[in-house]
């Protein structure tokens, strides 16, 4: 194209000369453009779970880090819930892993429509689930996480009825970062999940929310 200029040039069309150099910057902000699309998708991608369409793990991680820095910064609560669907193997073995894959998607929807806008939901891996609470105190989050857990309960499923058991931990003088936060919520859980399921705990108190 700029060949072509200089031989436009040659002739004595100077007019031609700008009309193909804007021509060729313009196609080269095209292809950038297209290029910083391409890369904005494939970071998109790799930040979300394929089947859920939720952020995964790493994109949580680096996400609770974030918000782990503010709070400490800015002194505002922050809680986390980590939660499972309860015999989640038992149901694939029962039902198949097409029926299991439709439960973690159904899983998911239910998790984002019983959760605050503010609220960062993501697949934490296999049939476990996690939900970062910026703002949220100790209380907060338990009523949140009931809130969840009744949303999940109470959905409309065809196979058979579904539920989870939830573990939340709030920030505190004693769990300043991100490693504690994530280690006390899984604690919480397996308390959830070693008392009957289908209900929440909190790693400094326990409430039974289900049958």
């Amino acid at each position: 194209m700029l060949l072509n200029a200089r031989r436009f040039v040659q002739k004595g069309d100077q007019t031609a000369l700008i009309l193909l150099a804007i021509e060729d910057i313009t196609e080269r902000k095209y292809h950038r453009q297209k290029l910083e699309e391409a890369n904005a998708l494939l970071e998109l991608l790799a930040a979300t779970d394929g089947l859920t369409r939720l952020k995964n793990r790493r994109s949580f991680q680096e996400r609770l880090t974030e918000e782990v820095k503010r709070a400490n910064r800015s002194s505002t609560p922050l809680s986390i819930m980590l939660l499972d669907v309860d015999h989640f193997k038992q149901f694939n073995d029962t039902f198949g892993h097409p029926a299991g894959d439709s439960v973690l998607e159904c899983v998911a929807r239910l998790l984002e429509g019983n959760v605050r806008s503010t609220d960062f939901v993501a697949r934490y891996g296999g049939e476990e689930f996690a939900i970062l609470l910026p703002n949220t105190d100790q209380s907060g989050a338990i009523l949140l996480a009931e809130r969840v857990r009744q949303g999940v309960a109470d959905g409309d499923w065809r196979d058979r009825g579904i539920t989870v058991s939830v573990g939340v931990a709030t920030m505190n003088t004693s769990i300043s970062t991100d490693e504690s936060l994530v280690r006390d919520a899984d604690i919480a859980l397996y308390r959830s999940k070693n008392n009957g399921r289908n209900s929440v705990h909190h790693s400094e108190e326990h409430i039974l929310t289900g049958e």
